[in-house]
């Protein structure tokens, strides 16, 4: 989880401070293009809900660190919200995957890093805590 949090304060101000303007480079899109999104009120008011979403996230993974921190019995229900949250992350990337233009390689690099980091990263983790966890609870 601590990864997640380290994660969400570097890309949420960057996110915050950027505006749509951040997802150019994934999207592709060269400098005029960029222009055109930024003043486009439509994609802005995508991007307020998205910011909106996202500043919940980031102030629940916060506060799940803390508690986490200080009342450890909380821990196995929050391992096991995160690995319902990466099933979640993995049935989105492959819907998402399905719809990204081909030739954009790019977007087809940004994918599969993301693939593999939840595969080889956050599956395994998650997955063994919770394992963990309901063994030591079959066990006692």
């Amino acid at each position: 989880m601590l990864v997640d949090v380290g994660l969400a304060f570097m890309i949420y101000p960057s996110f915050y401070a950027l505006g749509p303007k951040a997802m150019a480079e994934p999207m592709g899109l060269d400098e005029e293009e960029t222009r055109e999104m930024e003043q486009d009120k439509r994609v802005n008011t995508v991007w307020e809900v998205t910011m909106i979403a996202y500043t919940g996230y980031f102030g629940l993974l916060l506060s799940s660190t803390y508690c986490c921190y200080y009342y450890p019995q909380c821990r196995p229900a929050t391992g096991a919200a995160m690995l319902s949250l990466m099933f979640a992350k993995i049935i989105g990337l492959k819907k998402m995957k399905s719809g990204v233009n081909v030739n954009n390689e790019n977007a087809k690099k940004q994918s599969q890093s993301k693939q593999n980091s939840l595969y080889f990263f956050y599956l395994p983790f998650y997955g063994g805590y919770c394992l963990l966890n309901l063994y030591q609870k079959l066990h006692n």
